[in-house]
C-alpha cells in the first residue's frame, strides 16, 4: 500500500455507517499538505471485522516546498484563464510527474463552479474539475425498468430549428459521462455509438435506468471510496445501451449493455450490480496492470 507511517501520512477524514457496517476514510498528507485524490477507506461489518480496504495512497513522493508563487499570483493566472476567481483552498500535492505542489482554487465560469489546480512553482494549470453545472439543467420524472418512479437531470439545449426550440440530452457534465444508444448494432467497432439526444424531454425506462444506475455507482466511488471517476481524474466516460449482443462489457472508458431479450427480461443496466461490475473493470484497467479480458456477467 505504501503507507509506512500512518500517524504522519494520514489524517482522519470521516466515519460513516450503513445497513452493512461502517467505513473509515483517511486523507493522505505529505508533511501536513493534503495529497489530491490520495485516500484510504476501510470498511467493516457491524461487528467491526474488516471487510475491504480501498487505497489510492501515492507512495514515494518527494516534494520541494520552497520558492512557491503567491496566492495573488495564482489569482492572476486564474483570471487570465477565463475563470472568475472565488477563493484559494490552500496547497495540495497533485500526483503528476512524481508529484507537484499546487494551489487548489475555487472559481466560476458562466455560473458553473470549478476547482482548478495551479502549479505552485510555475503557475501552470494542471487540472480543471467541474463541480456544479447550473445552466440549462432541468428534471424529468419517469419509471425505470422496475416500474419505480425516478427523477433524472436532463440538459435542455437551445436548438432554434424548424424541429423545435430545444433539444435534450442525458450527458452528465458534472460526472463527465456521455450516454449512447447502439440501437441493436452488434458491431464492437462502432462503440460507443450515437449519442442519446431528443427533440422532446421524454425518456424510456431503459434510458432512465442507465442514468440512475450509473449515478449510484459513480457516487459510491466518489463519496465512499473517494475516487473521482474511473481514472480518478473525472475523465470522460461513455455508457452505451442496446448493444446487439446479450451481454455486458467494459473497454477502457466505455461500458456497454446488451438489449432486452428472452434472456434479458429487464435491460441489463437496470441492475446497479451489473453497472458496478463493468465500471469496476474500467477502474481496474487503469489503476492496475491487470487485464480485464472482457470479463462480464450475464443477466
Amino acid at each position: 500500500m505504501g503507507c509506512d507511517d500512518p500517524k504522519e501520512q494520514l489524517q482522519w477524514e470521516s466515519t460513516g455507517k450503513n445497513q452493512y457496517g461502517y467505513y473509515y476514510s483517511f486523507q493522505q498528507v505529505y508533511e501536513g499538505i493534503p495529497v489530491y485524490g490520495g485516500t484510504i477507506v476501510v470498511s467493516t461489518d457491524l461487528e467491526g471485522n474488516t471487510k475491504t480496504l480501498h487505497s489510492s495512497f501515492i507512495s514515494d513522493l518527494q516534494i520541494e516546498k520552497n520558492d512557491v508563487i503567491s496566492e495573488t499570483d495564482v489569482k492572476v493566472v486564474i483570471e487570465n484563464s477565463r475563470y472568475e476567481y472565488v477563493a484559494s483552498e490552500g496547497l495540495v500535492i497533485y500526483d503528476k510527474n512524481g508529484g507537484r505542489l499546487s494551489y487548489n482554487v475555487s472559481c466560476k465560469q458562466d455560473d458553473n463552479v470549478y476547482n482548478v489546480l495551479v502549479d505552485a512553482k510555475t503557475g501552470e494549470i494542471l487540472f480543471e474539475n467541474l463541480r456544479t453545472l447550473n445552466d440549462s439543467v432541468i428534471r424529468y420524472t419517469g419509471n425505470d425498468e422496475y416500474g419505480v418512479s425516478q427523477t433524472i437531470s436532463v440538459n435542455e439545449i437551445n436548438n432554434n430549428t424548424m424541429y423545435g426550440k430545444y433539444a435534450y440530452s442525458l450527458d452528465d457534465y458534472v460526472r463527465n459521462i456521455k450516454y449512447h444508444d447502439l440501437n441493436g448494432d452488434p458491431n464492437q467497432s462502432n462503440w460507443p455509438g450515437p449519442a442519446i439526444a431528443k427533440l422532446s424531454n421524454s425518456w424510456t425506462s431503459e434510458e432512465i435506468s442507465a442514468v440512475v444506475s450509473m449515478n449510484k455507482v459513480y457516487d459510491y466511488y466518489r463519496n465512499i471510496l473517494k475516487r473521482e471517476g474511473y481514472d480518478d481524474q473525472r475523465g470522460e466516460f461513455h455508457f452505451s445501451i442496446n448493444y446487439g449482443v446479450m451481454n455486458s462489457f467494459s473497454q477502457g472508458n466505455k461500458i456497454v449493455f446488451g438489449k432486452k431479450s428472452i434472456y434479458y427480461t429487464k435491460a441489463a443496466q437496470a441492475g446497479v450490480d451489473t453497472v458496478g461490475h463493468e465500471f469496476t473493470h474500467s477502474v481496474i484497467s487503469i489503476a492496475t496492470s491487470l487485464a480485464s479480458h472482457y470479463e462480464h456477467v450475464r443477466r
